[in-house]
């Protein structure tokens, strides 16, 4: 579990170096490079198995490194709308760096790939916006998230996809659905 990063990833021989210290967890649901930083530099990880297996554990919210991942910091709102959830999307606006949208799902915690797990109390699952750079977060879509995205070539453009719904648009950037 974790993340995991390697400079020479398409080498004979890869090597990988762990660099997820700062989380306090290794369950990681997604992960997304800002790409409004055009150094690559600035990536944000979901936290919590979105799969809902036996064995998967819920998510202590949304972390973001500046710096490559060398370290990681908890998006202060995120906690309220993800904590005990699992982020299987996270979505930068790629004209607004301050605009998230991330995808959350009931969070299961899991004492064996055989049965037993639980659904951890916590927020509503649905897709969540923060216009402030995470300082907040706002239910914008009830239900099972399982991803958002934003359209990078047309701003205001988003879709999520929902459980038991299917593919849902917005052209208000995920204020509406």
């Amino acid at each position: 579990g974790g993340v995991w990063r390697s400079k020479d990833a398409l080498g004979n021989n890869p090597t990988w170096r762990f660099i997820s210290g700062d989380i306090p967890t290794n369950a990681i649901g997604s992960i997304t490079v800002d790409p409004t930083d055009p150094s690559g530099n600035t990536i944000y990880v979901g936290t919590g198995e979105s799969n809902g297996s036996g064995d998967s554990e819920a998510g202590l919210g949304l972390y973001r490194s500046t710096d490559g991942g060398d370290s990681w910091s908890l998006v202060p709102g995120s906690l309220g709308a993800a904590g005990n959830r699992s982020i299987g999307g996270v979505a930068i606006d790629p004209f607004n760096a301050n605009h998230i949208l991330i995808a959350t799902r009931s969070g299961t915690r899991g004492v064996a790939s055989n049965g037993g797990a639980v659904t951890a109390p916590g927020p509503a699952p649905g897709v969540y916006q923060s216009t402030d750079g995470g300082l907040s977060f706002t239910l914008t879509r009830a239900g099972t998230a399982h991803e958002v995205k934003f359209d990078p070539s047309h701003a205001g453009i988003a879709y999520a996809a929902i459980g038991g719904v299917g593919l849902v648009r917005s052209s208000e950037g995920g204020t509406s659905w």
